[in-house]
């Protein structure tokens, strides 16, 4: 990682650093600007806080960091460790990195007793690359579907609402016409029609019968069976 800042993302590590932290953050930027960098430093600095924090003889509370796939936790590691091996020299820092820099769908399944982690076998897991591919033989020859709801929106629909905005039922029309104008990104006739030409009728059944899953139903499962607990501090 090039560790030296631009003056933008010194101005943002800054004021972040401050007392009056704005949190939540969200850091938005082209590939390459030094996003996962200015992360990057302010992970480091909260971990080696957090790590300096000996209350009563009881081990510290650490944040965690999360990635979505294991060479950027590997990438992210690494430059963490440079980062706090400037500031004692004299402390092994690996095993507590590896410990709180994890890949996100790795940690879930992780939570899930090893008997029951059948549901979730590699080999059925779909990304959008592979739902894509799916939606394409079922409706890559329709010229409606192509136009209105391409599979990027279906995907888009499916996860962040449909199966997204809560663990424990799917949002159905009129729940997702009650919620606030600034959070509904799809107009009422394409998520009615995405919910039940795409979902009901042929993604949700497909699901069940071949026994794929997304990372949604992997996140739905821990949630649902209790299995997330309170472990770090952010």
């Amino acid at each position: 990682a090039n560790l030296a800042f631009s003056p933008q993302e010194s101005d943002i590590l800054y004021k972040t650093l401050q007392e009056e932290r704005p949190f939540p953050l969200f850091i938005n930027g082209r590939a390459g600007s030094g996003k996962s960098t200015i992360l990057q430093h302010l992970f480091s600095e909260y971990l080696y806080f957090s790590s300096q924090q000996i209350t009563y003889n009881k081990p510290p509370i650490y944040p965690a960091y999360f990635t979505c796939n294991q060479t950027l936790t590997d990438r992210a590691s690494d430059t963490i460790k440079q980062i706090l091996q400037v500031k004692d020299t004299q402390k092994s820092w690996s095993p507590l990195i590896k410990s709180v820099c994890l890949e996100f769908r790795g940690f879930l399944i992780d939570l899930i007793p090893l008997e029951e982690r059948g549901k979730f076998e590699r080999k059925k897991w779909l990304d959008y690359g592979h739902f894509r591919l799916l939606w394409d033989k079922k409706f890559g020859h329709h010229a409606q579907a192509l136009q209105n709801y391409p599979a990027s929106l279906c995907w888009h629909v499916i996860r962040s609402y449909i199966k997204g905005f809560s663990f424990d039922n799917y949002l159905e029309l009129h729940e997702y016409q009650e919620l606030g104008e600034d959070q509904r990104s799809v107009n009422d006739v394409i998520y009615q029609t995405i919910y039940e030409s795409v979902w009901q009728n042929w993604y949700l059944p497909l699901c069940k019968k071949e026994n794929y899953w997304d990372d949604q139903d992997l996140a739905r499962y821990v949630l649902s069976h209790d299995y997330v607990k309170p472990r770090f501090a952010a």
